[in-house]
């Protein structure tokens, strides 16, 4: 264990020396963690320190908690997840594709992807919110990408009608419904947050996309190709929630109790749909870059020979790199998050490559550093 917080250090030594990272990251073993850091700053203009309680943007790591959501209303037989969903929403259309809840949750509705739709129709001075998503769909009617089940294609939509179900059915807005999930597991810094709807909260990180070449960071906001994060800042279920490190190690090993729900039900969560042809994996990336992963509830499930399960997701956002990956075959879990986001491209392959390195060192395999050839700012 000494051997591998030494390796752990030294990597994030170097990132920090080239500037590549700035965020929290946490890897834990036999249920104890083994390596917390965090560094950089959390606003650059008042030169605030990020630390184990800062919270950050994790965009799609919320489509967990919308899965779990979902999962408790069902063990208060409240719902299905094989219902369709118009027994909830019985407005939206597309009443004949069979659209069920378990195919909202595993991206194969069918459903086109909102944001791609908004950044092309949408109003960028209007924040959107859900109704505004849902009620365009109603309106305008998209053409559906595929039949339910047909294929694994990503989409936002789906979880946009998952937290309108958990509204309609709780009778409670989707960031309240934290009194079933936040609060038992103690989570006191994680909630629901839409930061440019809301009041400021304190010790929260800054998002930044970083112009390394000129050491200069910029609020997205201003920048058109990263305008979403206004005009979509009022969007939730397929994100919205912000976490710290903590919190997030506290959710991760939530799934080896039954605090929220029954042991039968996280394994429905952790259980890769199949899909009509047949495959539960192979359909959607995972945290390795081979084609190898099937998804479950707000979760990827890859399978690997020496690592066994692995149970992942990442988040991304404007200024925001977040990511969780479980081995529970060996119980070891990688957290990671970053208020760090750059001018190009292939320099936000970082986070990955970062986290991938981190899972060698967790399985005392060697390690190298990350390094960005070819890259202009």
């Amino acid at each position: 264990m000494p051997e591998k917080t030494e390796q752990l250090e030294k990597l994030v030594t170097y990132l920090n020396s080239q500037k590549l990272i700035s965020g929290a990251l946490l890897t834990a073993e036999k249920e104890k963690p083994v390596f917390i850091k965090t560094l950089g700053k959390a606003n650059v203009d008042t030169n605030e320190n990020i630390h184990k309680e800062t919270m950050f943007e994790i965009a799609s790591l919320t489509k967990s908690f919308t899965g779990m959501a979902i999962m408790i209303l069902q063990e208060q037989g409240k719902l299905d997840a094989q219902d369709l969903i118009h027994m909830y929403i019985p407005e939206f259309p597309y009443q004949v594709k069979g659209i069920k809840i378990h195919n909202l949750l595993t991206h194969t509705s069918g459903l086109p992807d909102y944001i791609e739709i908004f950044e092309e129709h949408w109003d960028r001075n209007r924040i959107a919110c859900n109704k505004d998503i849902i009620e365009y769909f109603i309106e305008n009617e998209p053409e559906l990408i595929g039949d339910t089940d047909e294929k694994f294609e990503y989409s936002n939509t789906g979880y946009i009608l998952l937290a309108e179900i958990i509204e309609r059915l709780s009778g409670q807005a989707y960031g309240d419904f934290k009194d079933h999930i936040f609060d038992p597991l103690g989570m006191t810094r994680t909630r629901a947050f839409a930061q440019r709807m809301e009041e400021p909260i304190e010790g929260y990180a800054k998002g930044y996309i970083y112009f390394k070449d000129e050491n200069r960071f910029e609020l997205p906001d201003g920048i058109d190709q990263h305008a979403y994060v206004y005009f979509l800042d009022g969007a939730k279920g397929d994100g919205q929630v912000s976490s710290t490190v903590n919190d997030l190690y506290k959710w991760t090993e939530s799934f080896k109790t039954n605090r929220l729900v029954k042991t039968e039900t996280i394994k429905q969560i952790f259980q890769p749909t199949q899909l009509q042809d047949g495959r539960r994996s192979h359909y959607t990336y995972g945290f390795h870059s081979e084609m190898n992963a099937g998804y479950g509830y707000g979760w990827k499930i890859e399978k690997d020979e020496k690592l066994g399960k692995i149970i992942t997701h990442d988040g991304y956002g404007a200024g925001y790199s977040s990511g969780i990956v479980i081995y529970p075959d060996h119980e070891i879990t990688i957290i990671y998050m970053s208020n760090l986001d750059y001018s190009d491209g292939p320099l936000n392959k970082t986070h990955h490559e970062i986290m991938l390195e981190i899972e060698n060192i967790m399985f005392n395999r060697p390690f190298k550093y990350p390094v960005l050839q070819n890259v202009k700012s």
